[in-house]
C-alpha cells in the first residue's frame, strides 16, 4: 500500500531542474530562487499526473484478471509473494525510471497497481482460513490496518525527505527494501491452512474450524454468475463504491488537497496527511473486538450499525469540509482526519459481512472490491479535473458535496438489501446447510455446548447451538418410506405455542428433570438442553457431539432453522420465523411452551413408531459420545416388531384438522398483512424515486445550459489572450524602439560631457562623487535633449488633432526614460561580478526583489559607485523631463509617486542620493552573511515562501478564470447599443468584483505570513545592524508590496474597479 501511495506526495517534491543543477530539491529551490523563479515548474504535467495516478488501477486491474487461478492452483503464499516481489522490484526502479522520461514511470506504476491487487483478496482468504467465525470481525479489523499503516509510514517520512539532502528518490529505495524482507518473511512463516502449519495444534484447529462450512478437503468451484446477481451482494459492492471515493480522495489527492488549497508547507503536509490513518487505525482496533462482543442486537443489526457509524459521519465531514470558510482550517483538518478514521470502521461492516455471507468464496467477492476501487482511481482524478481543475476552495466544495451524496445514497442501500447468513451458493453439494468441520461426519446432527459450570445468555443452551448436517439423497429416500410406514404426515399447519398454567409447568418441569442430562437444569430458557432430549427419545434424528460454545446469534437461528427442516417437520412441528426468533432471543415463556408442544410430538411419535428409547441409546448423551447410522436403524427395526400400532380415532382427526385450517387461515391473514406493508413501502420508494429521478432532468438541462455558456466564455477568452497578445508585441516592439534611441542618447552624451560617461564606466572600484555625474553640464544637457524631443513631437504632430496628439504624445516623453541607461548597465555590471549569491538567495527569500537583494551583497565601496550611478540616471530623466515641458511640480508629484509605490525608490531618493543620510543606513551589516542576523528565523521564512507560492498560482487561477468569464459575458456587446451594452458592462464588473473579493481574501493569508515572518525578523536586523537598518529592511520589503507581487494586469484591474486591499496588507504597504 506504501509503494503506490508514494507519489501521491512525492509528485509535490519533483519540479524540473533549473539549468545547471541536478543535486537535491533544497539546492533546486535555492537555485530556483537565485535565477528569481518563485513557482517552480513541476515534473510532470496536470494530464501527466492523471495519468501516474491512474497507472495504479490500471496495473491493479492486470493483477485481479489471473488472481482467482492463481490462487486456486499455487495458493494464497505463492501468489502473495508473487505479487509482493513485482511491487518491491518496481519501487526499488522508479527514482531510475524517472530519470528516463514519462513512459517508463508509466509502467513501474503499473507493476506497483499489480501487486497491490493481491491486498483485498489475500485479506479475504487469510481471514477465512484462519479465523473462526466469531472472531472475524478482529482478524478483519487487524489485516485492513494495512492501508492505514501504509499511509502512515509514507507520508511523514516523504515530507521530512522532500526536504532534506537525501531527496524524495530515498523514499522508494526504502520502501522497495522494506517490501521485500516483509514479503520474503510472510513467505517463511505463513502457511495456507492451519493444518499444514507447525505451531498450530489440534486445539486451535478446533477452535478456528468451529461453524465453518466444510470444504472436505476439496477445491469448490466458485459459482461466479450466483455471486453477482445475488442482491447483498450487489449491496457490498454499491457500498465498497462510496467507500473507494471517500477513503480515495484522500490517499490520492489529501497532500495536494493540505499543500494546494490549505496552504500547508512539505513537513506538515505529510504529518497532517498521516494523522487521519493514525486515527482509522486505533478506530479499527477497538471496533473489531468489539463488534464480535457486541451480542446484544443481531449479527445483521451489528453490520447495519457499523456500516452507518462509518459512513454517516463521513457524509457530514465531507459536508463541513465544503462550507467552512478558509479562516477556520484547524475546523477543517479535523473534518478531513475525521474522514479516514470513520471509514476505518468499515471493515467491521461491509468486510465483516462478505465473510458471513460467502464463506470459503469471500476471497472472489474481495476481488470484485478491489476491481470496483480500481475504477474508482481511474474514475476519480476524471472527476477531480473537472471539478476542481485550479484546487480553488469553491471547485473543492463542490467535489465534497458530490461524494457526500454518493457516500449516503451507497449506504442506504447496502443496508436496505444486507444479509448474514450463508447464502445458497455458499454451501457445497456434499455438505448443503452443513456449518461443522470437516472431521464431522456428514449424516450427523450435531448438538454443540459449552464447557461445563459455563453459563451463557440468552439461551445459549443446546438448542442455539445445533450443528445439523443433512442427508445424502439415498438416505433421504429411505427417511421418507420410514416415515410413511409408520404413518407420520407433514401439514402446512403452523404449530401454535400455548400458554401454560401452573399445572402445565410443572408437567414441562417434571418431564425435563426425569431425562438424564449431562449436567442439571437451573433454568429453562437459559440452561435448557433439548438436543439431548431428542436424542434420547429419537436417536434416530441426532447423534451427539460437543464443542466449543457458539456466541453468534445468527449461527443459533441458522441451525433452529435447520433443526426444523430435518427434524421438527418429522414431528409435525412447523415454527414460524417469529417463533424461532423469540426461541432465539430466549422471550420469556416461549420456551416452556415449545417443550410441552415437544413432549406431547415425542410420545406420539414414539407410540406411531412402536419405538422405545434403549438404555444404550440413553447413554449416548454423554458429552462426546456418537451413534451412527446402523445402530440407529437395527434398534429401530427391534422396536418395531414388539410395540402395536394405535389408530386416532376420526373425532380426534375432526378436531385436529379444524383447529390446522384456523391457524392456516390466522397465517395467511398475517401473510397477507405483511404483503401489504411491503407493497406500501414499495410505493413510497417509487415515488422518492421519480421525485429523484425529476430533479436528476432538471439538473442535467441546467448544466446544458452551462456547457454552452462555457464554451461562449472560452470563445471570448480566446479573444481577449489574442488582445493580451497584441499588446506583448506592442510592448516588445516600444522596448525595442526605447533600446535604439538609448544608443542614439548614448551618442548625444558623449559628445556633451565626453569623458563623464567613460569615467563612470571605468569607475567600478573606486568611489566618485555624485556631482560629477550630476553636474550642472550634464543636467543642460538632458535639458536640452528634453527640449529637442518636444520641438520633434510638435513638428510630428503640427497637423494632427487633439485627440491624435495625446495618442502619440508617449511615444516622445518615454525617450527621457532612455537616458541613463549606460548607467543601470555599469550598476548590472558590477552585480554580476562582486555579488554574492548565498546571502542574496536569503535576502529574496525574506522579501526583497532580486535586483536589490544582490546588490546588498556589494562590498562598501563598489555600492558607493552604484548607488551614484543610480542617482544619476534618475536625475538626468528628471531633468529630460523637465525640458520636454513639464513643470517642476509634476515632476516633483512623480517622484513622490516613486516613493510611494516603491520602497526601493523611496531609499534611493529619499536617503542614498544624499551623501548626509547614505552612511546612515547600514548596508553592508544586512548584505553580507545574512544568516547571523536571519537564521532565528528560518521556519517563519520558510512558512511565508511556502504560502507565497500557492496562494499566488491561487490568485493567478482565479484572475485568469474570471477574464475569461469577463471575455465571454462581453463577446457580443456593442457600445453603441446602450440599451444591452450597459447591462452587460455591470455583469462584467459584477463578475470581476467577485474574483478580486477572492483575491483579497486571499492576499489577507499572504499578508499575515509576511506579518509574521517580519515581527521575528525586524528585532534581529535591528539588534545586529541597528534601528535604521532595520527600519531600511522594513521600508523596502513593505512599500509597493501589492504592486509587486501582483501582475500587471491584476493592479489595473484593482485600479480600475477602485478596490481596497486587506487593511492588514494596506498598513503593510503604508509601511505602518
Amino acid at each position: 500500500m506504501a509503494n503506490s501511495l508514494a507519489l501521491n506526495f512525492t509528485v509535490i517534491c519533483m519540479v524540473k531542474d533549473p539549468v545547471g543543477y541536478e543535486e537535491t530539491f533544497v539546492e533546486e529551490l535555492e537555485a530556483l530562487n537565485e535565477l528569481n523563479i518563485t513557482n517552480p515548474e513541476p515534473l510532470y504535467s496536470l494530464n501527466e499526473k492523471s495519468w501516474l495516478f491512474s497507472a495504479i488501477a490500471i496495473g491493479n486491474i492486470l493483477g485481479i484478471i489471473p488472481l482467482t487461478q492463481l490462487i486456486n492452483r499455487f495458493g494464497v503464499r505463492k501468489t502473495f509473494m508473487l505479487y509482493g516481489l513485482t511491487s518491491g522490484i518496481g519501487t526499488l526502479i522508479l527514482p531510475f525510471c524517472v530519470s528516463l522520461g514519462f513512459v517508463p514511470v508509466f509502467m513501474v506504476r503499473c507493476m506497483q497497481g499489480f501487486g497491490l491487487a493481491i491486498s483485498m483478496a489475500s485479506l479475504g482468504a487469510i481471514v477465512s482460513a484462519w479465523s473462526s467465525l466469531h472472531t472475524a470481525g478482529m482478524y478483519i479489523s487487524i489485516l485492513s490496518m494495512h492501508i492505514q499503516f501504509g499511509a502512515i509510514i509514507v507520508m511523514p517520512m516523504s515530507g521530512a525527505l522532500c526536504e532534506t539532502e537525501l531527496g524524495w528518490p530515498a523514499i522508494y529505495y526504502i520502501l522497495g527494501i522494506l517490501t521485500i524482507f516483509s514479503f520474503a518473511l510472510f513467505y517463511g512463516f505463513y502457511t495456507d491452512m492451519p493444518l499444514e502449519h507447525r505451531f498450530v495444534g489440534q486445539k486451535e484447529i478446533s477452535i478456528i474450524s468451529d461453524g465453518k462450512i466444510s470444504k472436505n478437503g476439496e477445491k469448490i468451484p466458485i459459482p461466479y454468475l450466483k455471486i453477482v446477481i445475488d442482491l447483498p451482494v450487489i449491496g457490498i459492492i454499491v457500498s465498497c463504491l462510496g467507500g473507494s471515493f471517500a477513503l480515495q480522495i484522500i490517499l490520492q489527492y489529501g497532500p495536494t488537497y493540505l499543500n494546494k488549497v490549505l496552504g500547508f508547507d512539505l513537513t506538515k503536509t505529510g504529518f497532517a496527511a498521516a494523522l487521519p490513518y493514525v486515527f482509522a487505525g486505533i478506530v479499527k482496533l477497538i471496533a473489531g473486538p468489539f463488534s464480535d462482543m457486541l451480542t446484544c442486537i443481531s449479527e445483521r443489526g451489528r453490520i447495519i450499525f457499523f456500516n452507518t457509524l462509518s459512513q454517516l459521519p463521513i457524509v457530514v465531514c465531507f459536508i463541513m469540509m465544503a462550507s467552512l470558510p478558509s479562516e477556520l482550517g484547524w475546523l477543517i483538518q479535523i473534518s478531513y482526519s475525521m474522514v479516514n478514521s470513520f471509514s476505518g470502521l468499515n471493515a467491521v461492516g461491509v468486510a465483516k459481512c462478505v465473510q458471513l455471507l460467502a464463506q470459503h468464496h469471500a476471497h472472489f467477492i474481495m476481488i470484485i472490491m478491489s476491481l470496483v476501487n480500481s475504477i474508482v482511481i481511474l474514475v476519480l482524478p476524471i472527476i477531480v479535473s473537472f471539478v476542481a481543475p485550479d484546487n480553488t476552495p469553491s471547485q473543492w466544495a463542490t467535489l465534497f458535496y458530490i461524494l457526500a451524496v454518493i457516500v449516503f445514497v451507497t449506504m442506504m442501500f447496502f443496508n436496505f438489501v444486507c444479509q448474514v447468513e450463508p447464502r445458497e451458493w455458499a454451501r457445497t453439494d456434499s455438505d448443503h446447510g452443513s456449518i461443522i468441520p470437516d472431521s464431522m461426519h456428514p449424516t450427523q446432527v450435531t448438538v454443540q455446548r459449552e464447557p461445563s459450570n459455563t453459563v451463557c445468555k440468552v439461551i445459549s443452551g443446546h438448542m442455539h447451538n445445533l450443528k445439523i448436517h443433512p442427508l445424502d439423497e439415498s438416505e433421504i429416500t429411505a427417511q421418507k418410506k420410514t416415515n410413511k410406514r409408520f404413518s407420520i404426515k407433514k401439514t402446512s399447519m403452523m404449530t401454535t405455542l400455548p400458554s401454560l398454567n401452573e399445572n402445565r409447568l410443572g408437567e414441562v418441569h417434571q418431564w425435563v428433570a426425569s431425562i438424564p442430562l449431562s449436567k442439571p437444569v437451573r433454568n429453562i430458557p437459559r440452561d435448557f438442553s433439548d438436543g439431548e432430549i431428542i436424542a434420547h427419545y429419537l436417536p434416530r434424528y441426532i447423534a451427539l457431539n460437543n464443542f466449543t460454545h457458539v456466541n453468534s446469534i445468527a449461527l443459533r437461528r441458522y441451525n433452529w432453522e435447520t433443526l426444523q427442516k430435518m427434524v421438527f417437520n418429522y414431528l409435525n412441528i412447523y415454527l414460524n420465523v417469529e417463533q424461532i426468533r423469540d426461541l432465539v432471543d430466549g422471550k420469556p415463556g416461549v420456551m416452556e411452551s415449545f417443550l410441552y408442544i415437544l413432549k406431547d410430538k415425542i410420545d406420539v411419535a414414539i407410540v406411531e413408531r412402536r419405538f422405545r428409547p434403549s438404555k444404550r441409546r440413553s447413554s449416548s448423551t454423554t458429552r462426546g459420545s456418537t451413534l451412527s447410522l446402523n445402530q440407529s436403524d437395527s434398534e429401530y427395526e427391534n422396536g418395531a416388531q414388539s410395540t402395536t400400532k394405535i389408530a386416532s380415532t376420526p373425532k380426534s382427526q375432526i378436531h385436529k384438522n379444524e383447529q390446522g385450517t384456523a391457524q392456516e387461515i390466522q397465517k395467511m391473514q398475517a401473510q397477507i398483512q405483511y404483503l401489504e406493508r411491503i407493497i406500501d413501502q414499495k410505493d413510497e420508494h417509487i415515488a422518492a424515486l421519480t421525485k429523484k429521478l425529476e430533479l436528476i432532468n432538471s439538473q442535467n438541462g441546467n448544466r446544458n445550459k452551462q456547457e454552452k455558456s462555457a464554451r461562449e466564455q472560452e470563445e471570448h477568452n480566446q479573444i481577449l489572450l489574442n488582445q493580451i497578445r497584441y499588446l506583448e508585441n506592442v510592448v516588445q516592439q516600444k522596448e525595442e524602439h526605447n533600446l535604439t534611441l538609448s544608443k542614439q542618447v548614448e551618442k548625444l552624451m558623449e559628445i556633451v560631457y565626453g569623458d563623464t560617461i567613460n569615467c563612470g564606466r571605468a569607475s567600478a572600484n573606486s568611489p566618485m562623487d555624485s556631482s560629477e555625474l550630476t553636474s550642472p553640464i550634464i543636467s543642460m544637457a538632458a535639458q536640452s535633449y528634453g527640449s529637442e524631443l518636444f520641438n520633434e513631437f510638435l513638428m510630428a504632430t503640427e497637423n494632427m488633432t487633439q485627440t491624435e496628439r495625446q495618442r502619440v504624445f508617449p511615444d516622445y516623453f518615454e525617450k527621457c526614460n532612455v537616458l541613463g541607461w549606460e548607467f543601470a548597465q555599469n550598476v548590472t555590471e558590477m552585480i554580476r561580478l562582486y555579488g554574492k549569491y548565498d546571502d542574496a538567495v536569503t535576502l529574496a527569500r525574506i522579501g526583497l526583489p532580486p535586483f536589490v537583494a544582490k546588490f546588498l551583497t556589494l562590498n562598501e565601496t563598489i555600492m558607493e559607485s552604484g548607488l551614484e550611478q543610480l542617482c544619476a540616471k534618475s536625475e538626468v530623466q528628471f531633468q529630460c523631463q523637465f525640458g520636454f515641458g513639464e513643470s517642476r511640480a509634476q515632476i516633483l508629484q512623480r517622484i513622490q509617486n516613486l516613493k510611494k509605490f516603491d520602497g526601493n525608490m523611496y531609499l534611493l531618493l529619499e536617503k542614498d542620493c544624499k551623501k548626509e543620510t547614505r552612511k546612515q543606513v547600514n548596508y553592508p551589516c544586512l548584505g553580507h552573511n545574512v544568516s547571523s542576523w536571519a537564521s532565528s528565523c528560518t521556519t517563519k521564512i520558510d512558512e511565508y515562501n511556502s504560502t507565497r507560492t500557492t496562494l499566488n498560482e491561487q490568485i493567478y487561477n482565479i484572475h485568469i478564470n474570471a477574464a475569461a468569464h469577463a471575455t465571454r459575458a462581453a463577446k457580443n456587446a456593442n457600445p453603441e447599443d446602450s440599451k444591452n451594452f450597459i447591462p452587460t458592462k455591470i455583469i462584467i464588473e459584477n463578475i470581476l468584483r467577485k474574483a478580486l473579493k477572492q483575491i483579497t481574501e486571499i492576499e489577507s493569508q499572504k499578508c499575515r505570513s509576511l506579518d509574521a515572518m517580519l515581527k521575528c525578523l525586524l528585532p534581529t536586523a535591528k539588534a545586529n545592524c541597528g534601528s535604521v537598518a532595520a527600519d531600511a529592511l522594513k521600508t523596502a520589503i513593505s512599500v509597493g508590496y501589492l504592486r509587486r507581487e501582483r501582475s500587471l494586469a491584476l493592479t489595473l484591474s484593482f485600479d480600475q474597479l477602485d478596490m481596497d486591499p486587506d487593511p492588514l496588507c494596506q498598513a503593510i504597504e503604508n509601511n505602518s
